[in-house]
């Protein structure tokens, strides 16, 4: 244990003749806590660079990564907590590596015989952080979608988290759901090494969708719409 010592305001009373008075004061206080150890915060200002294309970026300071590294970390996390995604540039802002990304953000589940039970167990994982309440919804929704015999299954990872999708790869369909209520249902036509490519916010913005469910009464119905008309056999 260490002994430090707080400068604080403290209020007292004290006599001034034959009655009392409230006196402000400050006092030094001790006492005991764990040891400490002081760590600095970082202080990194980040640039907005515009390309000739109109495409803008945020860059941080040059690193040297032989001397710099922790800095480097910290610049690293600070966009990703902002922004889902980082990328590592030279100080001419070419890419380090030129070796092609492939962003895994979804868990594909083999094709064909979709393994149902671990599935619903993946799913489990990503409805139970939902409120109690909301958490039957939300498997009445998957459950009304698994009618219709997909055969094609995918979990969102990294920026897809508590999003899904079930596909129906013959007829070139697929089913992305989500796990938010005020989120709609998009019933997208578009193959999955396309959709895969694509970020949330230009699968949900683009032409891919074939329909847009909006999470109402009427939802069982629409999807319904939807899918016998490719899958009259599997009509509910």
């Amino acid at each position: 244990m260490e002994e430090v010592f707080r400068l604080q305001s403290w209020r007292r009373k004290e006599w001034h003749g034959s009655h009392q008075v409230e006196v402000d004061d400050f006092i030094l206080r001790s006492y005991k806590r764990y040891p400490r150890t002081y760590v600095a915060g970082s202080g990194i200002e980040f640039t907005i660079f515009q390309c000739d294309d109109g495409q803008r970026f945020v860059a941080s300071p040059v690193y040297d990564t032989a001397t710099e590294s922790d800095e480097l970390l910290v610049a690293a996390n600070l966009v990703v907590e902002g922004f889902a995604d980082v990328e590592f540039l030279r100080a001419d802002l070419l890419p380090v590596l030129k070796t092609p990304i492939k962003r895994l953000n979804w868990e594909v589940f083999p094709r064909g015989r979709v393994p149902w039970d671990r599935v619903r167990k993946e799913l489990e994982r990503v409805i139970e952080k939902t409120p109690p309440s909301i958490q039957p919804v939300i498997r009445a929704r998957t459950s009304q979608v698994e009618k219709y015999g997909p055969d094609f299954a995918a979990i969102g990872r990294a920026g897809f988290y508590g999003y899904w999708v079930f596909g129906f790869t013959r007829q070139g369909l697929y089913v992305l759901e989500s796990r938010m209520l005020d989120n709609a249902t998009y019933v997208l036509g578009a193959n999955w090494e396309v959709v895969s490519r694509l970020t949330k916010a230009e699968v949900i913005n683009s032409d891919l969708a074939v329909a847009r469910l909006v999470h109402d009464r009427s939802w069982p119905e629409k999807l319904d719409q939807v899918l016998r008309h490719v899958m009259p056999s599997k009509a509910a």
